[in-house]
């Protein structure tokens, strides 16, 4: 790994093409392979799912399972696939002692699986990279977003990190966000801390916007005003999914935003937050993944901005069963007639 300030890749931006619907790709416990839906045209509420409801993408490499999938697409129009590398099947691991999540946060796959796809129909060949350092104990939920400072993805991962003198992870370790530059999804800058200052954290989503608010592709510049960054993080603490504001990725505070996206209404813990604009009325739509009480998988939440305190629930939508952490983007005409077809 290496430590550049640019990587510089020329970019052929592809032009914009007018929407026509949305894909959802998320994991299956059952399966743990990556599976997908697809909006009923341009309705965000209303899903179908996709290759008659098997996984899209299976594991064949490190642990054969895959989770938490992120869906990116670079600035020439490549589409990048990321997923957790684990499978939560195979509850008895060599040596292991206390609880199973407990033996997963101290001894996990520190890579991550790739795939990368032009056309979302066929993928590349899996590969994995090793993107957490032997201090970490995993590399879970990784996500990306386009860092127009250094033009070249930050990559983003949930990892419980443990002291330099406890190469076995047998003390206590601190639940910390790590990021990494990547150009091409192959070569990556050594990882670095991108937790939050005074709080446990994991599972990062990161949405570019400019003044108005408005979400902006990566590679391209904001329509209004200045480029900024909402984050939404789960706190591991407490159990809820918070918000905040910066116009540097970097910074070591961000400005809160929303102290709970679920304040107020009936959901359990969440985490896994994934959030998209819609391509006709301009609303923000915030998915969260509910895993205690009612155990719905994403429960939709509604803003006329992404920036709001308080987020409306959604009541009348309709999943094709339970819908795991993932991320939704928007379809071209062209691609969305072909995944239909």
């Amino acid at each position: 790994m290496t430590h550049p300030t640019h990587i510089a890749v020329p970019t052929t931006p592809t032009a914009p093409t007018p929407y026509a619907g949305y894909l959802m790709v998320g994991h299956s416990d059952e399966t743990h392979q990556i599976h997908a839906m697809l909006s009923e045209g341009s309705d965000p509420t209303r899903w179908t799912a996709l290759n008659d409801g098997h996984g899209i993408v299976t594991s064949t490499m490190g642990e054969e399972g895959i989770r938490d999938p992120h869906l990116v697409r670079s600035p020439e129009g490549t589409y990048y696939l990321l997923g957790t590398d684990l499978d939560i099947r195979r509850t008895e691991r060599p040596g292991m002692q206390g609880s199973f999540w407990d033996w997963l946060g101290r001894h996990g796959s520190r890579s991550i699986n790739i795939w990368e796809s032009t056309d979302l129909v066929t993928w590349s060949p899996q590969r994995q990279v090793e993107v957490s350092p032997p201090t970490a104990g995993m590399a879970w939920a990784p996500t990306a977003v386009w860092d127009a400072a250094v033009e070249a993805f930050l990559v983003i991962w949930s990892a419980r990190i443990y002291a330099d003198d406890d190469p076995a992870h047998e003390r206590e370790g601190v639940h910390r966000l790590l990021a990494s530059h990547t150009r091409d999804f192959r070569t990556f800058t050594d990882p670095v801390d991108w937790g939050h200052p005074t709080r446990s954290t994991i599972d990062a989503l990161v949405v570019a916007v400019d003044g108005a608010g408005t979400a902006v592709a990566p590679g391209a510049a904001p329509a209004v005003g200045e480029l900024s960054y909402l984050r939404f993080i789960k706190d591991e603490a407490a159990g809820i999914v918070f918000a905040e504001r910066s116009g540097d990725l970097h910074a070591a505070s961000w400005e809160p935003v929303s102290a709970s996206v679920t304040a107020g209404t009936e959901t359990g813990i969440v985490e896994g937050p994934l959030a998209f604009q819609s391509f006709t009325d301009g609303a923000w739509h915030l998915w969260v993944d509910e895993y205690t009480g009612a155990d719905r998988g994403y429960v939709p939440f509604r803003a006329a901005s992404p920036d709001v305190e308080r987020w409306e629930p959604v009541h009348d939508y309709s999943f094709p069963g339970k819908v795991k952490h993932g991320t939704v983007i928007a379809l071209s005409e062209e691609e969305y007639a072909r995944l239909r077809e």
